[in-house]
């Protein structure tokens, strides 16, 4: 596949929700190896991730160190409790995205305005999509045109670097879910955090 003849290859953003949430960092991982894109910016934006479909742990790890990455969680918690997706499962990509420094990540939750999975989804007004406007808007800002402190603030410093925090952070883990972390074959052990 050649190159794209009118458009600024040298940086490039990935955002999905949910299912599309979790193919983000395969589309990513090929963009950068087989296209060489991203060489001067790269970030991803994973709204309630689910499973990285396609990537194993050595893929995760490996991702290039000049991504910017943002994860939001919504609901109370940040543990799904309303679609039953087990937390474990974004925890656990965040956790083994090593490669990329803690300086440049954040694990946001966003429980305002009755948000949940479906957040990202329907026809709200922009003033109603902050929770995920605002760090898109700053993550787009820092990654591709400034690097001011300031706007890296605002796209990095809303959430937290270390979310499971040893199992005493700000994610509660449910006993049951109704899509556990183990429930698909996937090439990462999603129940075991990974910290």
């Amino acid at each position: 596949m050649a190159k794209l003849k009118y458009v600024d290859t040298d940086k490039i953003g990935v955002v999905g929700h949910s299912a599309g949430g979790g193919i983000i960092f395969k589309i990513l991982d090929y963009y950068t190896k087989e296209m060489n894109y991203g060489t001067n910016g790269r970030f991803l934006m994973g709204l309630d991730p689910w499973f990285a479909f396609g990537m194993n742990k050595e893929a995760m790890e490996s991702l290039p160190s000049n991504t910017n990455l943002v994860f939001i969680k919504f609901g109370e918690g940040g543990n799904n409790k309303e679609d039953g997706t087990d937390a474990r499962i974004p925890l656990t990509e965040y956790y083994l995205l090593k490669s990329i420094d803690d300086i440049k990540k954040d694990y946001q939750i966003y429980d305002k305005e009755n948000a949940n999975h479906s957040y990202p989804t329907g026809s709200r007004s922009y003033s109603q999509m902050q929770g995920i406007l605002r760090p898109l808007d700053a993550l787009l800002e820092y990654t591709f045109v400034t690097q001011s402190e300031a706007i890296r603030k605002v796209a990095l410093e809303n959430g937290n670097d270390d979310p499971y925090e040893n199992g005493n952070g700000i994610q509660v883990i449910l006993d049951t879910y109704k899509y556990p972390c183990n429930g698909a074959r996937t090439l990462i052990d999603y129940c075991a955090i990974v910290t």
